[in-house]
């Protein structure tokens, strides 16, 4: 009899050693967060590299308030063509160097270079590249990711492109929203800041 006792309390003593971290069937294991989507930047189709052309070319920008548009631009920037063996242009790529941002007013432009806009210490530089160009009747589209402020998404916009036998000739105008890049600071309260920033590009590429 003492030894059956003896048994019983061993049994009672061994299951209550099972850590109080097991998961229970009213306690289910969570599962892992999810990671935060990413996109890749493109890798460009091989093809004859044309360069742009800086003293020939425009980057420029309209950036809008409630009372005014500022016009600006970027005179700082790297960026080329590809063109395959039918001289058709299959890519393009851009390096775009934010510290070279001017505008119309010079109190505008130093503050588009801190952490309220660009924040250029941090993030110098934007680039883009596209994934695939698709011609139509009368203009491309192209299609690509861009990074800004360390942040990544996938853009498009309509595009001229003509391919002569001395230049690539590509002009575009399109709206691009800077809330998708972070870049989030309001305004006045009385005159707010919009937020589709318009792009416009005349870009040459001269075929040496």
């Amino acid at each position: 009899m003492r030894f059956a006792l003896l048994s019983v309390l061993f049994c009672v003593a061994c299951g209550s050693e099972e850590p109080a971290s097991q998961p229970t069937p009213d306690q289910p294991i969570a599962p892992p967060p999810a990671a935060a989507p990413t996109v890749d930047m493109p890798v460009l189709p091989a093809g004859d590299q044309v360069a742009v052309d800086l003293a020939t070319s425009k980057f420029e920008f309209v950036g809008s308030k409630i009372t005014k548009n500022h016009p600006g631009g970027f005179n700082g920037y790297e960026g080329s063509v590809a063109l395959n063996e039918e001289g058709i242009v299959v890519g393009t790529s851009f390096t775009v160097d934010l510290s070279s941002v001017f505008t119309d007013s010079e109190k505008l432009t130093k503050h588009l270079k801190n952490a309220d806009f660009f924040n250029v210490e941090e993030f110098g530089k934007a680039t883009f590249a596209s994934s695939d160009i698709q011609a139509g009747e009368t203009s491309h589209l192209v299609n690509g990711v861009l990074e800004l402020r360390g942040k990544t998404k996938a853009i498009s916009f309509p595009a001229q492109i003509v391919v002569a036998d001395d230049k690539v000739h590509v002009t575009a105008e399109f709206d691009l929203n800077r809330q998708d890049f972070g870049v989030s600071y309001p305004g006045k309260p009385d005159d707010l800041i919009k937020d589709n920033v318009k792009i416009q590009l005349d870009l040459n590429f001269p075929r040496s």
